[in-house]
């Protein structure tokens, strides 16, 4: 399958974007999680379908009211 992994900056805009073959969402999961420390936030994406977004630093819980 082909993935996209979005990496993003803090205020949600994208930075850069890879695609690339991937044997399944795991492993499309663990090539992103490998971005985490050098991006605010990670997105893989399955066609149009958001698959995952990571986060370097959790959103805080009042963020989410």
């Amino acid at each position: 399958m082909n993935y996209s992994i979005c990496l993003l900056g803090a205020g949600g805009c994208t930075q850069r974007t890879s695609f690339g073959p991937f044997e399944d969402d795991a492993a499309a999961l663990a090539q992103a999680r490998t971005h985490v420390c050098g991006s605010p936030i990670v997105e893989v994406w399955k066609d149009y379908q958001l698959g995952a977004r990571l986060f370097r630093d959790p959103p805080s819980t009042e963020a989410l009211r």
